[in-house]
């Protein structure tokens, strides 16, 4: 599998530059793509498109070692790989899936 790794560290400068630019670093004909950001999507939605996925934060306030709250938010290799697998399948998680890990992360008896 071909895969390309882009660090944005700002994506605001990053939308500022030309469309060509941003053409080459973030083809039209790669659609298959997924961010990664202890943040939430709202930010990555036009970068990552309708057929990308983002694996990061739904919620904030959660105070532990990292690897923890790493686990507890979902920020694991396991579920980068996941979303790699269903967005290069073409089965990204629809706004009503992600309502639902939403709701489920809301129920979780956390013990930290």
């Amino acid at each position: 599998v071909k895969v390309r790794s882009v660090s944005l560290p700002s994506l605001e400068i990053f939308k500022q530059q030309s469309q060509e630019y941003i053409d080459a670093v973030l083809p039209n004909a790669c659609r298959a793509r997924v961010s990664i950001e202890a943040s939430r999507r709202d930010s990555w939605g036009s970068l990552i498109g309708l057929d990308g996925e983002h694996v990061g934060m739904i919620t904030f306030g959660l105070s532990a070692p990292i690897k923890k709250v790493q686990t507890e938010k979902g920020m694991t290799v396991e579920a980068v790989m996941a979303a790699a697998r269903r967005v290069m399948s073409g089965k990204p998680r629809e706004i009503s899936s992600r309502a639902q890990v939403l709701k489920s992360w809301k129920k979780r008896k956390l013990s930290v």
